[in-house]
């Protein structure tokens, strides 16, 4: 039976960054930064995906704007471990490379190796074995360059692993046998390396041993918290039973085992085991039934799995990493000094280039703003001509309506006059006997019916105010001849006694005649009717 424990190469990345964040953040000046590095963790670790995105992009986001620069390593190389465990690889490794050139970049091998290791666990992740262990053993050398007992624990600790799964159980030994001493110091990773080598021991044959040994490391790890151990320690224990076909512990440990995880990769494995186990047992219905859970969560990773953009990202970081070893290559030679002062010539060009475009672009709008406002000022010149041309249009009819006003006036007190001095003839004496006096009468009444021009009058008031008598008859075409030119009186403002004298009314009759005018037109009785009539004149 192939042994396949997938999840250690997760966690042992994992606690290296963590392991490195601790140390790292305790000499920088950040506890921001710091905390929000160890919670982003802390929740990768505990499935809590969504807050460790958001606490280590902020933490990102901090130490780019505090130029903390290991800091921003290890938040954009934590975001891309959160994606992995997300199954999200793709945008995993996008995040590896910005961290990758950013070890790069700082000139830290410690980073580099990191990052290489993360590199060689997505190649695991799509069964490129060996490309996964060229990257896992670039790792291990820097480790053993640097002389860092912890990181060659892990990094042996892995290629034991992937050697496990490539069947070379030899090398797998030699490396697990290196990595076991180094881990002393860290015990979670001690227990994962301890589950790598009860694994070797198992694909041996050594099943009475790994029980032997993996029972009190299960008790050890419950008492510890460890809940991911606990599960690769209950599949391990599991295959062991089934190899001395104890099918029945088998069968409780995988049970255990399918309730204490929710990673769906483990828990095919583990539906693998039960699948096999009820066979043994006659069990078939659970069989059957394992094995439908094995489709249904292979076609689960299978559709999140987005390959497209993984192998487009994998690209670009192989690029990234031809384009480090050709700049080094540069470095060594003769050529940097001219490829550096020439791109110091091209950026200034470039700079130059751009100032031109940027103060063109600036001259343009500038010019095209003064057009704009200078539209505008003369949009305002022509409504301001156009106001005053109104306002001496109205002024012009307002002197016109006042000569028809004053001559009006002028008509209404003559008929007073006449009226008056007829009066005071017909109350002479001898009125009635003198007969100049008959005829001076009767001259001076012929005078009062003829002074008056209507017609004239009406031709006059029309020439001066036709927007009026247009709207007024639009609006209320029933009105007679003699009600326009009662309401023309109106609107030049005459009082009720100078109309009734030029109408040779009474002024009670004169009122009654407002009245009627004011229900024919339907308005209010509050509303004047001289306001009503100077409101529809303003009407075009």
């Amino acid at each position: 039976m192939k042994i396949s424990l997938l999840k250690h190469y997760l966690r042992l990345s994992l606690f290296l960054l963590y392991f490195t964040t601790v140390h790292e953040t305790i000499a920088q000046d950040s506890i921001v930064c710091h905390a929000l590095l160890k919670k982003g963790v802390d929740d990768m670790m505990n499935v809590r995906y969504a807050s460790a995105l958001e606490n280590l992009s902020k933490s990102k986001a901090l130490a780019q704007s505090a130029k903390l620069s290991n800091p921003l390593f290890l938040a954009t190389n934590n975001l891309g471990l959160t994606y992995f465990k997300m199954m999200d690889y793709g945008q995993a490794l996008t995040y590896y490379l910005e961290a990758y050139e950013l070890a790069i970049a700082q000139k830290n091998p410690v980073n580099e190796m990191t990052v290489l290791n993360n590199i060689a666990i997505v190649y695991i992740k799509e069964k490129k074995l060996e490309q996964a262990e060229s990257y896992f053993l670039k790792s291990f050398a820097i480790a053993k360059e640097q002389k860092l007992d912890t990181r060659i624990g892990y990094y042996a600790t892995n290629l034991a692993q992937l050697n496990l799964e490539m069947n070379n159980l030899a090398k797998a030994t030699t490396y697990i046998a290196t990595a076991v001493p180094k881990l002393q110091s860290e015990p979670r990773i001690l227990m994962s390396a301890l589950l790598v080598q009860n694994a070797i021991l198992l694909e041996k044959g050594f099943s009475k041993e790994v029980l032997k040994n993996g029972l009190p490391l299960l008790e050890k790890a419950q008492k510890s918290n460890f809940a991911e151990e606990q599960t690769e320690l209950l599949l391990l224990i599991a295959k062991a039973y089934f190899k001395d076909r104890q099918f029945d512990k088998a069968m409780h440990y995988v049970e255990r085992g399918l309730s204490s995880t929710q990673h769906h990769e483990v828990k095919i494995q583990l539906f693998e085991l039960h699948s096999q186990i009820a066979f043994q047992l006659q069990l078939l219905e659970k069989s059957l039934a394992s094995k439908d859970s094995i489709i249904q969560l292979t076609q689960l990773l299978s559709d999140t799995k987005n390959s497209e953009l993984l192998e487009n990202t994998t690209l670009r970081f192989e690029l990234s990493e031809s384009k480090y070893a050709l700049a080094i290559s540069k470095a060594q030679s003769e050529n940097q000094r001219k490829v550096y002062l020439l791109s110091i010539i091209l950026l200034f060009l470039l700079l130059f280039i751009l100032l031109v475009v940027f103060y063109k672009r600036n001259q343009l709008t500038k010019q095209k703003r003064i057009i704009e406002a200078n539209a505008l000022q003369i949009k305002h010149l022509e409504l301001e001509k156009e106001k005053n041309q109104r306002k001496l249009l109205e002024h012009e009819v307002e002197l016109k309506n006042k000569m028809i006003s004053d001559k009006v006036l002028f008509q209404s007190t003559r008929n007073e006059l006449i009226e008056s001095l007829i009066q005071t003839i017909t109350r002479a004496t001898n009125f009635t006997s003198d007969v100049t006096l008959l005829q001076s009468v009767k001259e001076l009444k012929s005078h009062l019916k003829e002074d008056v021009k209507w017609e004239d009058f009406t031709a006059h008031f029309e020439h001066v105010n036709t927007d009026f008598i247009h709207a007024l008859k639009l609006k209320h075409p029933d009105l007679n001849a003699n009600d326009i030119r009662f309401l023309s009186f109106i609107y030049l403002n005459l009082s009720l006694k100078e109309i009734a004298s030029l109408l040779h009314i009474s002024p009670e009759s004169c009122r009654k005649r407002k009245e009627r005018l004011i229900k024919k037109l339907g308005i209010e009785i509050t509303t004047p009717l001289y306001t009503y009539l100077t409101q529809v004149a303003k009407t075009k």
